[in-house]
């Protein structure tokens, strides 16, 4: 699960993730609505899987309008899942 910087929803990403990447991640649908996207909810995923949908996210973040450091988190992904 990762939640979302202040400012941000999680339906616009989630749809824009969706429609310019493919990848396909969910909103919550509890009391965390709106602020938080999960990642690998339904059926088998690896390592690679989680790692592209971040990289995904990051250029989605940036075509949104976010100021990030692109890589960042994919690489910290990889880190740590190599140490799990």
């Amino acid at each position: 699960m990762l939640q979302l910087p202040e400012g941000r929803e999680a339906g616009p990403i989630v749809r824009h993730l969706y429609e310019k990447h493919g990848t396909v991640v969910a909103g919550a649908r509890n009391k965390l609505r709106g602020t938080v996207i999960r990642f690998g909810t339904m059926g088998a995923v690896e390592d690679a899987d989680i790692v592209t949908d971040l990289q995904h996210l990051e250029v989605s973040l940036i075509e949104l309008g976010r100021d990030i450091e692109r890589g960042a988190g994919a690489a910290a992904a990889k880190e740590a899942l190599q140490a799990a």
